[in-house]
């Protein structure tokens, strides 16, 4: 995952954060939209590439895209889930 730089904060690891905490929530019962939708709230970058897509959350500087981002955070979920299963 590349984020997006010119800040000093450390975007990405906020990300990993963001990710790992919904992880969390969906593994110990919580409600998965419930979930997704509270990382969406607290996600930290405006684009990123990920597995060689690149995913642009702010259109036009100014619109957010929460349906990319609620793609792109179910799919951890998913990976999550299918790691657990193995």
């Amino acid at each position: 995952m590349q984020a997006d730089t010119g800040t000093d904060r450390d975007t990405h690891a906020e990300a990993r954060a963001v990710i790992d905490g919904l992880k969390r929530a969906v593994a110990g019962g919580d409600d998965w939209y419930t979930a997704t939708m509270a990382a969406v709230r607290n996600w930290p970058l405006t684009s990123e590439e990920v597995g060689g897509r690149e995913f642009r959350y702010l259109v036009g500087g100014e619109a957010f895209d929460w349906l990319l981002l609620a793609e792109r955070l179910t799919a951890e979920i998913g990976r999550a889930s299918c790691r657990k299963m193995s």
